[in-house]
């Protein structure tokens, strides 16, 4: 009875340790990933499309490999050869448990007149958008992925004048995720 009692003793004690010690070996498993990674600030040129981007103050950057690394082998999307790199905010990591970050792409068919911008009909864009989600969800299905469904505009389209940019948020669902995304 005493050796019973000694090996379920010594059996607890040792599960107890080796949950303590899987936190802490997990935390230093994620902040080696998270140190492997070459983050850049400031003026940065883009490797497609002829652009150079700005770091604004509070993110840091990650280029189009690391970023393609991060979305395919951390998070598990698909592979995106039109990534040109993210924007990681300052402080946080591509590890932590709560990190996002904003995709950079560059499609050259995006292109807007200035003086066709009023004339763009936002309903029909959504539609072609819907369109070519649910295309993308054949190949994201036979690949193993979950399918994407665009719920709605996050953030409606506008045209800003000043900038010469045409600006807009998809509202996005991964699969029967409760949380959506943009």
């Amino acid at each position: 009875m005493k050796k019973t009692l000694l090996v379920v003793l010594l059996w607890t004690i040792s599960i107890f340790k080796m949950a303590a010690q899987q936190p802490d070996t997990l935390t230093a498993y994620y902040d080696k990933i998270e140190k492997s990674f070459n983050y850049e600030s400031g003026k940065i040129t883009l490797p497609e499309g002829d652009g150079t981007l700005n770091v604004p103050k509070g993110f840091k950057f990650l280029n189009a490999e690391q970023t393609q690394n991060v979305l395919s082998n951390l998070w598990g999307n698909p592979e995106d050869k039109s990534i040109l790199g993210s924007l990681v905010p300052d402080g946080k990591g591509v590890t932590h448990m709560d990190s996002w970050m904003f995709v950079i792409s560059y499609q050259g068919d995006g292109y807007v007149k200035d003086d066709d911008a009023d004339d763009i009909d936002y309903d029909d864009l959504f539609k072609t958008m819907k369109e070519d989600v649910a295309t993308a969800n054949v190949e994201r299905k036979n690949a193993g992925y979950p399918e994407v469904q665009l719920i709605g505009w996050a953030s409606k389209p506008f045209y800003d004048n000043k900038l010469k940019v045409l600006h807009w948020a998809k509202e996005l669902q991964f699969g029967v995720d409760k949380n959506h995304t943009l």
